[in-house]
């Protein structure tokens, strides 16, 4: 019976010492899956939270007044970017873009100045040339009522 029991005692020790590694196995990952799940849930919040403020700097339907445009590409970037979100085209808002340059000026400093431009009015924008934004005050355009 001493064998036999030293056997029994000896299989039974690796039993539980399988188990309790199975048992560490499984919590482990059951550990990295819930962390892969949290990290999972982060992202996703991050991600509503990041498309819900990107647009909370304006309004599609405000107007939005750029001056010291140089070669337009910020201000096309921006009027397409609120003609996209514009539910109603005849809403109003865009971009009022200006520049210290007459038009023959800008088409000589910047090769893509027209096609920015054209992006600009294409997407419900105005240009107006040879605007000094010091002096905003002295243009009619730009009168209070």
């Amino acid at each position: 019976a001493g064998p036999e029991k030293a056997a029994f005692v000896t299989g039974g020790r690796q039993v539980r010492s399988k188990l309790r590694k199975e048992k560490l196995n499984h919590t482990k990952k059951t550990r990295k899956k819930r962390e892969l799940e949290k990290l999972q849930a982060e992202v996703k919040r991050a991600a509503k939270l990041s498309q819900a403020q990107q647009y909370t700097f304006f309004r599609a339907t405000e107007a939005i007044l750029c001056v010291g445009e140089g070669n337009f590409s910020f201000a096309a970037a921006l009027a397409e970017k609120m003609n996209a979100l514009r539910r109603n085209p005849e809403a109003g808002g865009g971009v009022i873009a200006t520049c210290l340059d007459d038009k023959s000026t800008l088409r000589d400093k910047y090769t893509d100045g027209k096609v920015n431009v054209k992006r600009i009015e294409a997407a419900a924008g105005a240009v107006l040339y040879g605007v000094d934004a010091t002096c905003l005050h002295e243009r009619e355009e730009f009168a209070v009522q």
